[in-house]
């Protein structure tokens, strides 16, 4: 007798559930298809009306102005870095800072390697014998002279290269402006 209960509620749940899973798949259906008709409807009204989309960001009068304020905060931006450079290059100059590193001048790389050359053939000298021989020595004495007008055309070099860091940077401000 329990199993002919049994087998009656299980029957009596399968014919609810069939019909409650039908219902639910007739309901979700037909949802679907008044979803499509209104997404039909209002693609209709956009081309009626010629609304281009209802993103903010495709419609031409936002597009048109976001152009010249995209390019103004650019400009803004470029003529910020250039002015950033120019003070860098302006300050450096100013408190005798070489704005170009040897490495990236080669002749600046090429007379200080020099120079280092003759200050180190200076040091073994002054090793080895007494300053008042390395006075008389007239060997010596042009090694010597040829060590101060090689710093000298280092400070020249340096100077140049500070000036046209300088004059590169204002220009880049005068194109930025």
């Amino acid at each position: 007798m329990t199993s002919v209960y049994q087998e009656h509620l299980a029957t009596a749940y399968q014919k609810s559930t069939g019909t409650g899973a039908g219902q639910l798949r007739d309901s979700v259906q037909a949802l679907e298809q008044k979803v499509a008709a209104k997404r039909q409807e209002v693609e209709a009204f956009r081309s009626s009306n010629d609304i281009v989309s209802t993103e903010r960001d495709e419609k031409p009068a936002v597009v048109r102005r976001q152009g010249p304020a995209t390019d103004l905060n650019e400009a803004k931006g470029k003529l910020a870095a250039a002015e950033g450079q120019l003070r860098a290059a302006r300050s450096a100059a100013s408190s005798g800072q070489g704005v170009v590193a040897a490495k990236d001048n080669p002749t600046i790389a090429d007379m200080e390697k020099r120079a280092s050359q003759l200050r180190e053939e200076l040091r073994d000298l002054q090793q080895r014998f007494t300053p008042q021989y390395l006075d008389l020595d007239p060997v010596i004495k042009a090694t010597r002279g040829r060590l101060d007008n090689l710093e000298q055309q280092i400070k020249t070099e340096r100077a140049a290269g500070q000036r046209a860091a300088v004059a590169e940077a204002e220009g880049k401000v005068t194109a930025a402006r």
